[in-house]
């Protein structure tokens, strides 16, 4: 009786295990989330994607960049006019290379944006600039935009509109204009030889309320003094 409860059959037993490993053991591939493929990978499946179906979405995406699609008879590079110059060489060859290629107006805008942020984050704030010349900031850009019309040729002022808005540039022109206004003076003979300073209105307002009582009983000091604020107020 414990013969007929018991299976001793080897044969049975391999049937057994073979159907159980079958079970267990995981496809290699996938049509699809729900279609597992049948007999071994395909060698076009590459090894990254499971899916066929992943494969295909990655390819359709792919085509942006790698020209699937046709490039446009001429790319449209107005977006980046303030960041790069459209007539020079190097962008031709980079527009030749990229229809070379096929990339398409989306994947060559892709490819600038970059440069595009990256010249954006050189522009100097302006606020933060104007802050950096003090309490008469406007005065002394507007001081030093006046000297430099009246006095700089058009090419230098084609050259000073190329270099960027910051404080240190106003205040390089302001040393220049004052040292060329100082420099028109007519000499007394007593100046003698004395290392240039930058005038500053806020400085030499402070020196008159430092030395206000000799301010009002020395008149060669007054004058002095007076003779440095227009200067550096732009109207002596």
């Amino acid at each position: 009786m414990l013969n007929n409860e018991t299976n001793n059959n080897p044969a049975t037993e391999n049937t057994e295990n073979t159907e159980n490993t079958a079970v267990a053991q995981e496809p290699s591939w996938y049509w699809d989330e729900n279609t597992p493929g049948q007999g071994e990978r395909p060698e076009w499946l590459k090894e990254k994607y499971s899916k066929v179906t992943d494969q295909a979405k990655a390819y359709i995406e792919a085509e942006k960049y790698i020209g699937q699609s046709k490039a446009p008879e001429a790319y449209d590079l107005k977006e980046f006019e303030d960041y790069i110059d459209l007539e020079a060489e190097q962008v031709a060859n980079l527009t030749a290379v990229a229809k070379q290629h096929k990339l398409s107006q989306e994947a060559l805008n892709d490819i600038l944006s970059p440069l595009k942020a990256y010249h954006k984050s050189l522009i100097p704030d302006i606020n933060k600039e104007i802050e950096k010349l003090g309490p008469h900031a406007k005065t002394r850009i507007e001081t030093v935009n006046t000297w430099a019309s009246n006095n700089l040729s058009e090419k230098a002022l084609e050259a000073i509109g190329n270099l960027p808005e910051t404080a240190e540039v106003v205040e390089l022109l302001d040393e220049i204009r004052q040292l060329y206004a100082q420099s028109s003076r007519v000499p007394t003979g007593n100046e003698g030889t004395t290392e240039h300073k930058v005038l500053n209105a806020e400085d030499i307002q402070e020196e008159i309320k430092q030395n206000y009582q000799r301010y009002r009983t020395d008149a060669k000091y007054r004058r002095d003094l007076q003779e440095k604020l227009h200067i550096a107020l732009g109207d002596g």
